[in-house]
């Protein structure tokens, strides 16, 4: 009877284990290996410059964050341009504080050999990364939610402030807690995208000595130039095209490095991401469809993707095309990750790691990608 009671106890322990599981189960094919990164905080951000070399962000283990916002109305009529801050501690007009507790663990890694191993890299802030670009493993900048703009030239020994703050004209918000996106097309010459106070400012700034000096390239009281609010953009390895995508279906292009950008085309689909192979070919991910041009953006195709086990696409999905014809797009609200082999036609689920499980995606090469999602799950696609 003892024997009968502890087996019975034991298969009702085990039941309440795996449906207590039942959400976070994984498929992985051949292709896929669960990767150690050392930390089981949300990875949240990846970028990889080739399919060895990458860099990947957590959310930062704090204790507390409190922002202490100041603002000399005095002065407001004085700035009659937009006004960048390097250091927002030292303005006199605006005084900006980020109270902000020592990050306990480390929040920012690297790889050299295609996520075996990984090394953290101590940084001197400690909120969170939002966007990261390197031109190689050396030379790269990040984006952080409430201390500005960071740039390393030696792999992240060293880094250097290279924005702090930014005054918007016209009620001349000073902007904290921005969203940024920030690309690059060589060491000298990137862009950077930021919405600020929940979204009500936007700008786009643009440097061509590696962050000593930005410009304006447009805003939300600048007339003489579109306001562009990219969501999405992609730069071309040509070193000077880039494409910009936004939410209302605009598409923006530009072939000198962003100097100049020139809207090529007005979509009628809610937007989710572009792929660029080159100059010319491109995909367009929206909601329901995928669209193909072959002309740089002027003209468009529709895919119309069949994909197995789930609804349309989300709005945080992402779409990565190949020269060999190969599409990988995602679902991140279903945690999966589609690879089409005829350009987009059928579509086969190669990945599903549980509802609200998927941060990012970042596929360097077709034969390479990687997936992020909470508790330090990390995933390595290699096509065999």
């Amino acid at each position: 009877m003892k024997k009968l009671i502890l087996i019975l106890t034991l298969m009702i322990f085990i039941q309440s284990c795996e449906k207590e599981n039942d959400d976070i189960k994984v498929h992985l094919n051949e292709n896929w290996k669960q990767l150690n990164i050392g930390t089981d905080a949300n990875l949240t951000k990846a970028f990889f410059i080739d399919d060895k070399t990458g860099f990947v962000a957590s959310v930062p283990s704090i204790d507390s964050l409190n922002e202490i916002i100041h603002q000399d109305w005095t002065y407001k009529d004085l700035l009659d341009s937009p006004t960048i801050i390097r250091d927002a501690h030292k303005f006199f007009s605006y005084d900006t504080k980020i109270v902000l507790s020592k990050n306990y663990k480390p929040s920012f890694f690297k790889t050299t050999n295609a996520g075996n191993t990984w090394t953290s890299i101590a940084t001197p802030f400690a909120s969170q990364i939002t966007d990261i670009f390197f031109i190689d493993e050396n030379y790269g900048f990040v984006t952080t939610e409430y201390e500005g703009v960071f740039k390393t030239t030696d792999g992240g020994k060293v880094w250097t402030k290279v924005l702090a703050s930014f005054i918007f004209p016209g009620n001349h918000t000073l902007v904290f807690n921005s969203d940024y996106m920030i690309r690059f097309f060589n060491k000298m010459e990137g862009f950077v995208q930021i919405k600020g106070n929940g979204g009500d400012n936007h700008m786009l700034i643009q440097t061509q000595d590696g962050g000593l000096n930005w410009n304006f390239f447009s805003n939300n009281a600048d007339n003489s130039k579109p306001i562009i609010i990219p969501d999405r953009a992609r730069v071309l390895p040509d070193n000077k095209t880039g494409f910009l995508i936004n939410r209302q279906g605009k598409v923006y292009k530009t072939t000198d490095r962003g100097t100049t950008w020139n809207l090529i085309r007005q979509m009628n689909e809610f937007s989710i991401d572009a792929s660029f192979l080159n100059e010319d070919m491109g995909y367009y991910l929206t909601t329901q469809d995928i669209l193909k041009t072959g002309d740089g953006g002027k003209n468009w195709e529709k895919i119309q993707p069949q994909m197995p086990n789930t609804p349309d696409i989300d709005p945080d999905s992402q779409i990565f095309g190949f020269n060999t014809g190969e599409i990988i797009t995602t679902n991140f609200y279903y945690g999966r990750i589609y690879l089409s082999k005829n350009e987009g036609v059928n579509f086969d689920l190669i990945l599903d790691i549980g509802e609200h499980q998927l941060n990012d995606v970042c596929f360097p090469t077709h034969n390479t990608g990687f997936a992020l999602g909470n508790h330090g799950q990390i995933y390595r696609y290699t096509k065999k």
